[in-house]
């Protein structure tokens, strides 16, 4: 499972007004726009497999605000792998609550906390 469209890019402009951005990474030709697909798409290799389908239909949405949220959990994620942690997708919780939070986190040392990655209008929330 990929993020992008295996297609041939040809397009070398700008997005266009109101484009949805995962539209326009997808189907730009640009190097600069190639390369962060090819980023991105290691990022996604490094995803949980349980939970792939859930974050690559967010992160292809024409939604904007799906797409970035999408983009921050797969950032976080493959942060905090580089960080040396554990990483746990949407771990079952001990509080009777129905959601789930984004990550259990296992840092290398010691200890473990539960991380929400929340996109605001005014910027992230972590």
């Amino acid at each position: 499972m990929r993020l992008f469209d295996n297609i041939v890019r040809s397009y070398l402009g700008p997005a266009q007004y109101a484009e949805p951005k995962f539209r326009y990474l997808n189907r730009s030709g640009r190097i600069e726009v190639d390369r962060i697909r090819q980023e991105l798409e290691r990022w996604f290799s490094r995803y949980p497999n349980a939970g792939k389908r859930d974050l690559r239909e967010r992160f292809r949405s024409t939604s904007n605000s799906n797409h970035q949220s999408a983009f921050f959990e797969l950032f976080l994620h493959e942060l905090l792998l580089k960080l040396g942690c554990m990483v746990e997708i949407h771990p079952e919780t001990n509080t009777g609550m129905r959601k789930r939070p984004d990550f259990l986190v296992k840092p290398p040392k010691v200890g473990r906390f539960y991380m929400e990655a929340r996109l605001e209008r005014s910027g992230c929330l972590i």
